[in-house]
């Protein structure tokens, strides 16, 4: 940070008698003055916890407008899916109703993170029996809710699809 001294108007002497020396002002300043003040990234998690393939699309079309919108204002952003509980499903290679537009999304936003819950995946593995094929581009976190809990402290903003 840089500081900068301001000399203050000088008092009236009918206002302040016997008053000796000068006062200066100390002003912060970025040192930035004269360059466009920088956007601050733009982040979006959504949260799918259901297999309804409606909710799936409601995810899926948010990251779309939001990709549209930052990309024409020529401003950063990232956007997370988190899918957790039900929603696993979504990033199923084997049933997910939204893979291939999946893969399309990845592609035309290159900021997008797809994560599964690691807790959820295992215990529909035991209940299948196999483990399950997960659609390019899935990180699996521990948990689901934890990771949303992470983003969130950190500034991201949350949207239930």
């Amino acid at each position: 940070m840089h500081f900068e001294l301001k000399p203050m108007p000088r008092p009236r002497r009918s206002l302040l008698k016997g008053f000796v020396g000068g006062v200066a002002i100390l002003t912060a300043s970025s040192g930035h003055t004269k360059e466009k003040p920088i956007s601050p990234i733009h982040r979006v998690v959504f949260q799918v916890d259901s297999n309804d393939e409606t909710l799936m699309k409601h995810a899926i079309s948010g990251a779309v407008n939001i990709s549209r919108n930052y990309d024409q204002l020529n401003e950063p952003y990232a956007v997370e899916i988190v899918a957790n509980a039900a929603g696993i499903a979504m990033f199923r290679s084997d049933i997910s109703p939204v893979g291939e537009t999946l893969s399309m999304l990845r592609k035309a936003i290159p900021t997008l993170s797809l994560s599964m819950c690691g807790s959820s995946k295992t215990i529909a593995e035991q209940k299948e029996g196999h483990e399950l094929p997960l659609i390019d581009g899935v990180v699996v976190v521990p948990f689901g809710i934890v990771r949303l809990v992470e983003l969130q402290e950190k500034g991201w903003s949350y949207i239930h699809a």
